[in-house]
């Protein structure tokens, strides 16, 4: 709130230094009878009195000079000033650190949305920099809000470091996901803002697949807020994730942006990408492998045949590095037959099976409609090769 247009640096000065208890009460007043006298201002006062060093007025008239001009408030200008004078530090250097932090972003987007008002912000502030936690994670550590509620604060505050919506739009629309519960598109498709296709986060998909925690993710994305840099960053210089981790999230979060993986798909390459430790790009080399593995399993299986093979593609030829994808595209197979089979050829990957067995179990999924597992408790592994042909190519007849 700006201070009335006729209220004087000199007056502002005076409430500033009385806030702050730096000099007594008997000074102040005596300050005041020496700038009456001489008409002088007040801070000049207290520096001929010897109260004050030319720095520290010059800290004073600066913080006067902001809460005039409505750039700050009292109750924030008084704990800076006080910092800046007893530490002879320069009062623009510091608050511009405070411009730059959550409390500038998050803490301001909780005021100007009525979530919160300053002075609850404030105590929160200095309790998250003395148990040096993330003022988000205080929020709700205390119970202020949910982790849900912080997310899409988040959220939200990305959008506006992306320039996706304005701040007016951000306000409008956590006022909503606060009061509403709705979502953060939800709550901007009804303050009328369209966003483009959504870009994958990197700190979901490290999420999702178990290699950070939720509150990992989200204590990391408003560090990243503070400091104006990307989450991955963030993870990096703080060693949450290994650089091959990391280097391999930002592929599959780019290969998602471009249609290539859809983002279980990402999930679950990330996964083994850190369960092995090894590159992105070896597991991508094997799940192209493994996709020429599974067409060969099913026209193995008799599931499927050339025919469908030259039909889907002269269907779907955009999927000619995907076979499977064009023959789900094409109806020549159907999504459960297609995990079915994927799920027995894993067992030929792990040495659970041979090829004929996995091909009997295949066969036995699709007859009985019983899961993977269930057919490997039913059927016996002691069997012969022969006799799981024999098996498999009764299941096929049937």
């Amino acid at each position: 709130m700006n201070m009335r247009p006729d209220t004087t640096i000199s007056s502002i000065a005076s409430d500033l230094i009385s806030s702050s208890g730096i000099v007594s009460g008997e000074v102040l007043v005596q300050a005041h009878i020496l700038a009456n006298k001489n008409s002088l201002p007040f801070g000049r006062a207290l520096v001929m009195s010897g109260h004050l060093g030319e720095g520290d007025l010059t800290s004073l008239l600066q913080a006067s000079q902001m809460v005039k001009q409505g750039e700050i408030t009292k109750e924030m200008a008084v704990p800076v000033l006080k910092k800046a004078i007893t530490e002879c530090l320069p009062f623009f250097s510091i608050i511009q650190k405070i411009d730059d932090s959550p409390r500038r972003k998050l803490a301001d987007l909780l005021i100007e949305s009525d979530v919160m008002s300053e002075g609850p912000i404030n105590a929160l502030i200095a309790q998250s920099e003395q148990s040096n936690l993330t003022l988000g994670r205080l929020l709700v550590l205390t119970e202020t809000m949910t982790a849900k509620q912080l997310k899409a604060a988040i959220d939200i505050l990305v959008l506006v470091r992306g320039k996706c919506i304005s701040h007016a739009a951000a306000v409008r629309a956590f006022k909503i996901v606060w009061s509403s519960h709705a979502t953060v598109l939800e709550a901007l498709g009804k303050c009328n803002v369209v966003l483009n296709t959504a870009m994958p986060k990197v700190g979901e998909l490290l999420c999702e697949a178990s290699i950070l925690s939720e509150t990992e993710v989200l204590s990391a994305a408003e560090i990243g807020i503070e400091m104006n840099k990307p989450i991955g960053e963030v993870l990096f210089e703080r060693g949450l994730v290994p650089p091959l981790v990391l280097k391999a999230a930002l592929r599959l979060q780019s290969m998602v942006l471009n249609g290539k993986l859809n983002f279980a798909q990402a999930q679950e390459l990330l996964r083994q990408a850190h369960s092995h430790q090894v590159p992105v790009e070896k597991v991508l080399e094997e799940l192209g492998e493994f996709k020429k593995n599974i067409i060969d399993f099913l026209k193995r299986s008799r599931k499927i045949t050339d025919k469908d093979l030259r039909s889907a593609l002269e269907s779907y030829p955009t999927f000619t590095d995907d076979l499977a994808r064009a023959l789900l595209a094409s109806e020549a197979i159907d999504l459960k037959s297609l995990k079915v089979a994927v799920h027995c050829l894993n067992l030929v990957r792990t040495g659970t099976a041979s090829m004929d067995q996995a091909i009997m179990v295949f066969h036995y999924c699709q007859r009985t409609g019983t899961s993977v597992k269930e057919a490997r408790k039913e059927l016996t592994w002691n069997s012969s090769l022969s006799e799981a042909r024999h098996m498999a190519n009764i299941a096929e007849v049937a």
